[in-house]
């Protein structure tokens, strides 16, 4: 905007320096219109001065009112930085106070353990001291995290600045804007009236016929011309300063500019500091809108709930309507199963009574469940004739209900290809949630660019309202001169005539320029339809793959179904199998009674035979016949014959042992003739028992082959089971899989609910931000069209444009007739595949018979078939559903016609038999499960078949309306293009007349002008060679002028460079800022519990510093109690001193005679060494004293002390002995000397209350214990 000011400003200059010139080279006639024409000049300079200096005076306001908010901010900034700064240094002075403390108290406590401890004054300062150290740790952690976030503070504040000032920059430039073109709209009322003046001055003069008044006139004007001339030459000087102050003001300007930038950015920066502050406001008043948000959609959520139950409610009602129906066929199959369950019951007594008449039974069982197959079948189809009839009576009460419902329906059908096309692209559900979260970022990128082609197509319209501002400019400008040159010549005429043919083409150049900026527009809203068109296919591909995902679970389902079959059959072998397992143990138990009664029945004869041989010894005599004992050998061989035939069994031999016996005795003894009889009819017998137990061996024997093998039947059998076993836990393991996938498939279902829900939202987004793009898109059409007409309007001025825009609307009704013919061949495309999808359709609806009645409504209306073929889907859902329940019940059924199959099998003995027949059953759950598959598939390719015909028809009718739009948009633009090429024909020619008429009165003037010119030419030539040289100057200054103008343009072209590039960076920094917002969000969250937990800790430390106060009181309180204490006890020695000093002339006598106690040694060496070592060699010096050493000895161990590192026992550190522990030494010895004398002595001390001290009322005593007391006391002091 401000480039074209400046250039609108340079064109008037370089119009006024050529009318000088021309006006100087010409002959004047009219000098006094050429001094209004000067006059009027100087007063438009003067008036552009002053607006110059007005919007100079209003930048110096707005410069002083930016750096007083500067100063406010930066105040502010200050403000807050210095309480920043004193919170961190009152934290930096309470740890350094708590590290003084530490100190003290850590060497207080190295005091104490160097000197009390032993006495045990302070038992807690170890811990004291941990707990110090812990807490000065954590106030350091502190002081670390708050500077951290001073620091990020302040790195935040700088990005919301950079914020701030774009969007300040924008407000001033749309302000600079609307002021500059309020400033050009004024400078071109100032000329338009400047040039009616100059018409009215000059008409006038042409009226002024007589030459005297003429000539009283040029003296008079003469005179006011000099004094002009005069006032102008001051004026121009004047000028010169002004401007000079003017550059000078402006490089000042410049310079505040620049530190105006610097402080708007500081100023954003401060401020930023206060919007935090704010923030935290605005998230709780968020956070108030969002609760409000939630009741309403909580609300809304409710609404929706109640209007699903009222669905659900109907639907439960046509359930109870099926339930109901199958019900009563239940209660049919009931009776019929019971019936023949009682026909069960009377075939197990039958087969009980009669097992001879089990194959009858059997084929009559065999026609009984083929009649009931036929009745399930018959069953059946009129279920399902019933449910077609009930389904189109529910499909026209549902109608309404899903026209409610479609909406829902589509967009959660959105949802479900968006996502199935992500997975089917990357096979997983992360990659998908990436892959989604990368399109989301794709289309707020692409929504992005499509709000800056927005702004570059407005920034482009307003480039050409400048242009036609300019050319409307220039066109009024040229009127303008076609009428002020009446008093000028021929060739300044044809000048005007080239600069206007100069200007034409100039006009021309920027016709074409809003041209290509127009289609450059168009090829800008081409591309969005392109990437629109793009995201209408991937949609379509997001809904292959969620029929792909469709199918994909129809398998799973499928797979889910055999899996449970095949549990079920399972579940039958292993009830077979346990059947048979207790008809194995029956058996067994048989076999086992039999086996026991045979061995009671040979246990009864082996009695019976031991009960004959006793009747037979006691009935036998001695006197026996040897025809008997022939007969009896005779048996004897022929039994022993068939003995051997029975393969020698264990119970035979013995008996035939026990005959030998009788035999033998029987021989020996001899019997009575008497007793013959009787002894034939035992025989007999024996005979019959022998053949009896042969006949039993022989059956026990086939009994055992039969157990055999039984055995090696068993031994199959399990080795089958076995076999089975095995492949159960391989069916097992196989459906442990299958239930973790199933499983697996049930989470990926979840997160794909969860993904789905995310994916309504950003859809929603996405779809409001298309919606907001589309009404922006309205909006510069509109602009376009009055772009266009601004345009038409410009190009009216141009002769050669009527030409080139009848060939252009040849060629564009040629191009219009050839879309017209492609879109009426599409068209016809269309309605033929439409007509061929009608006829799929009615194909379709003669194979499904529910939808026969819908169908023929939907050929009469087609306008209505998009929503029928949706009702249509809706219906397929609820079929299915219906036969999902259809099939349950026939599951049911299978499962109650298993049960008596299970019950009839059971009465079969045999397990050859119920083998074979469960292979038949099995075998006829394979067909059925093949036709239940066949039927699906068929059902799926009906449904697929359904899908694509949808598919294609929205795609149809998407072409449809695209073609209708685009044929309306194509007409109204040829009804626009016919208009404005209608208006621009007659105005150009209106326009080529109005400038032939001007041409020929501007001639017919230049004619009537020339004579008077000639004769004021000498008059003026003077004049006019004055005038030439103040315009030489004036051009110099213009020239001077021009270039400083160039200069300032190739600044403000830098300036607007920067600007833009600030904008740019101004964006990003906003882009990043939003982010960082939300980081910032989570970090203040983060904060306020950190708050809260410093809160606590400040408490915790609050209530510790009272308890270290506390206890520094108390240590206080000893202290002083201690240095009274030592007070006393220093007057006590001062006294005992005395005492001593007292009794020592006594005890020289006794020095070489005196002796020392034990525990006294003991006492010293233990002191020496659990002494520190800057005390070991005063002890050591005590114990030469003690001892007696010589004084060389003893100057010796001094010597060792100060010269040596180490002590005299070679522990002790190198440290020189006090002047002060010379008393203490001689107290020692003296003490020493005290306690080997045997008198005691008594010493006049005050009483005092401390209870192991010397200073003691009771009177001193030479006990052991006393002594050790004191020795202690001596050396801890």
């Amino acid at each position: 905007m401000m480039g074209s000011w400046l250039r609108n400003i340079q064109g008037q200059l370089s119009e006024f320096a050529s009318e000088v010139l021309n006006e100087a080279t010409e002959e004047v006639t009219d000098p006094e219109s050429e001094l209004q024409v000067t006059r009027k000049k100087l007063l438009e300079t003067e008036k552009e001065l002053s607006t110059e200096k007005e919007n100079v005076q209003r930048l110096k306001k707005k410069i002083g009112n930016l750096e007083e908010e500067l100063y406010a901010k930066n105040l502010e900034l200050d403000n807050i930085n210095g309480k920043y700064i004193s919170v961190i240094e009152s934290r930096d002075t309470q740890i350094r106070a708590l590290q003084a403390e530490l100190e003290r108290t850590h060497h207080a406590v190295q005091e104490s353990l160097s000197d009390g401890d032993e006495d045990g004054f302070f038992p807690a300062n170890n811990a004291r001291v941990a707990r110090m150290r812990d807490e000065i740790d954590q106030l350091r952690k502190e002081a670390a995290h708050w500077k951290r976030l001073v620091n990020e503070q302040s790195e935040k504040n700088e990005a919301l600045k950079v914020s701030e000032l774009e969007h300040i920059l924008a407000e001033q430039k749309t302000k600079f804007e609307n002021e500059v073109a309020a400033l050009i709209m004024a400078h071109n009322e100032t000329v338009a009236e400047l040039k009616s003046l100059n018409q009215e001055n000059r008409n006038p003069n042409k009226k002024a016929e007589s030459s005297e008044c003429y000539t009283e006139q040029y003296i008079s004007e003469n005179d006011t011309w000099k004094e002009q001339i005069h006032l102008l030459t001051e004026e121009r000087d004047l000028l010169l300063a002004k401007i000079k102050s003017i550059e000078e003001e402006n490089e000042m300007q410049e310079d505040e500019v620049d530190k105006l930038t610097f402080q708007a950015v500081d100023k954003v920066l401060s401020e930023r500091l206060n919007e935090l502050k704010q923030q935290r406001e605005d998230l709780e008043k968020q956070l108030h809108e969002a609760q409000r948000e939630i009741t309403e959609k909580s609300s809304y959520i409710s609404q929706l709930q109640t209007e699903v139950r009222e669905v659900h409610h109907l639907v439960d009602t046509q359930r109870e309507k099926f339930e109901n129906e199958i019900s009563g066929e239940r209660e049919q199959s009931r009776e019929k199963i019971e019936e023949l369950q009682s026909e069960v019951a009377n075939l197990q007594l039958l087969l009980n009574s009669h097992e001879e008449n089990k194959n009858s039974e059997e084929s009559k069982m065999a026609e009984t469940t083929e009649k009931l197959g036929e009745e399930m079948e018959r069953q059946r189809t009129e279920v399902s004739e019933s449910t077609s009839k009930d389904q189109t009576e529910l499909d026209r009460e549902l109608e309404n209900l899903r026209r409610e419902n479609m909406e829902l329906a589509a967009a959660y059908n959105d949802l479900n290809e968006d996502f199935e096309n992500h997975k089917a692209k990357h096979g997983s559900v992360v990659s998908s949630n990436r892959d989604l979260t990368a399109r989301i970022d794709s289309l707020r990128a692409s929504l992005i660019e499509y709000e800056e082609r927005y702004e570059m197509c407005k920034n482009e319209n307003a480039e050409t309202i400048r242009q036609l501002q300019r050319l409307s400019n220039d066109f009024e400008r040229l009127r303008l001169s076609f009428e002020s040159p009446k008093t000028k010549n021929t060739s300044g005429t044809m000048d005007e005539v080239e600069r206007l043919r100069t200007e034409l083409d100039t006009s021309k150049d920027d016709g074409e320029k809003l041209r290509t900026d127009v289609e450059r527009f168009r090829s800008a809203i081409a591309v969005i339809d392109k990437e629109l068109n793009r995201l209408r296919e991937s949609n379509d591909k997001l809904v292959q793959d969620n029929k792909a995902m469709g199918a994909s679970l129809d398998k799973f389902s499928e797979i889910r179904d055999m899996l449970e079959n095949s549990n079920s059959e399972l579940k039958d072998l292993r009830e077979k199998f346990t059947q048979l397992q207790n008809e194995h143990e029956l058996k067994e138990k048989q076999w086992r009674e039999q086996q026991l009664e045979l061995c009671e029945a040979r246990d009864d004869a082996k009695r019976r035979l031991e009960a004959c041989q006793r009747e037979t010894t006691m009935q036998q005599s001695r006197s026996s016949d040897i025809a008997l004992s022939a007969e009896i050998v005779e048996l004897k061989n022929d039994e022993g014959k068939v003995t051997t035939s029975s393969e020698g069994t264990v119970d035979s031999n013995n008996g035939w042992e026990k005959m030998a016996d009788w035999d033998a005795i029987a021989s020996t003894n001899g019997s009575s003739l008497a007793n013959g009889s009787n002894n034939c009819a035992i025989v007999n017998e024996l005979r019959e028992a022998l053949a009896v137990v042969t006949e039993k061996t022989e059956e026990c024997e086939e009994l055992r082959r039969q157990k055999h093998e039984l055995d090696k039947e068993l031994d199959l059998r399990q080795t089958r089971i076995d076999e089975l076993m095995v492949q159960l836990d391989v069916l097992q393991s196989q459906q442990h899989t299958h239930a973790e996938t199933f499983a697996q498939l049930r989470s990926w279902a979840n997160e794909l609910e969860r993904d789905k829900l995310e994916l309504e939202q950003s859809l929603v987004h996405t779809k409001e931000k298309l919606d907001e793009v589309q009404k922006q898109l309205d909006a510069v059409k509109e602009e376009e069209l009055v772009n266009a007409k601004q345009v038409d309007l410009v190009q009216q001025t141009v002769n050669e444009y009527e030409q080139k825009m009848r060939n252009q609307d040849a060629i564009h009704e040629e191009a219009l007739r050839n879309t017209k013919a492609e879109h009426r061949n599409d068209l016809e495309e269309m309605e033929n595949k439409l007509k061929a999808a009608q006829d799929e359709i009615k194909q379709l609806q003669q194979q499904n018979k529910a939808e026969e009645k819908c169908e023929p409504e939907a050929e009469e209306k087609f306008l209505h078939l998009k929503t029928e073929l949706m009702e249509a889907v809706q219906k397929r859902n609820e079929l299915e559903k219906a036969n999902s329940e259809l099939q349950h019940k026939l599951d049911e059924t299978s499962v109650q016609v298993t049960e008596a199959e299970k019950l009839r099998i059971e009465l079969i003995a045999l397990v050859e038999q119920k083998h074979t027949e469960s292979v038949k059953y099995h075998t006829q759950l394979q067909t059925a499960l093949a036709e239940k598959k066949n039927q699906s598939a068929t059902f799926a390719t009906y449904t697929d078949n359904l899908s694509i015909l949808k598919h294609e028809l929205k795609n149809c009718m998407e072409t449809r309306d695209k073609a209708l739009r685009e044929c309306e948009r194509l007409r109204d633009h040829l009804l626009v293009m016919e208009e404005t090429s209608t208006k621009e024909a007659l105005a150009g020619e209106e326009r080529e007349t109005e400038l032939r008429q001007r041409i020929r009165i501007l001639e017919q003037k230049t004619e009537e002008s020339a004579d008077n010119v000639i004769e004021s030419a000498n008059a003026y030539e003077r004049q006019i060679a004055e005038l030439t040289d103040e315009l030489d100057l004036m051009k110099n200054e213009k020239i001077s002028i021009v270039d400083r103008l160039r200069e300032r343009e190739k600044t403000l072209a830098d300036t607007k460079v920067a600007l833009s590039n600030l904008q740019n960076v101004l964006r990003d920094i906003g882009i990043d800022h939003e982010a960082q917002v939300l980081q910032y969000e989570n970090a203040i969250a983060e904060l306020k519990k950190s708050m809260e937990n410093l809160n606590l800790e400040i408490v915790q430390f609050k209530q510790t510093q009272e308890t270290i106060e506390a206890e520094k009181q108390l240590l206080e309180n000893r202290t002083m109690h201690l240095k009274e204490e030592i007070t006393k006890k220093n007057a006590m020695i001062e006294e005992l001193e005395a005492s001593l000093e007292e009794h020592a002339q006594l005890a020289v006598a006794s020095v070489s005679s005196y002796t020392i106690d034990d525990q006294v040694l003991r006492q010293l060496f233990l002191s020496y060494f659990t002494a520190d070592k800057d005390k070991q060699p005063e002890i050591a010096v005590l114990l030469a004293s003690v001892l007696g050493y010589s004084q060389e000895e003893i100057a010796k161990i001094n010597a060792a002390n100060h010269s040596s590192s180490r002590g005299w026992f070679g522990f002790g550190g190198s440290s020189k002995l006090p002047q002060q522990n010379i008393s203490l030494a001689e107290q020692f010895v003296r003490f020493l000397e005290k306690e080997s004398l045997t008198t005691p002595h008594s010493l006049p001390v005050q009483p005092s209350e401390e209870k192991e001290t010397i200073r003691s009322g009771i009177p001193l005593k030479c006990s052991r214990t006393s002594s050790a007391a004191d020795l202690d006391s001596i050396l801890n002091t």
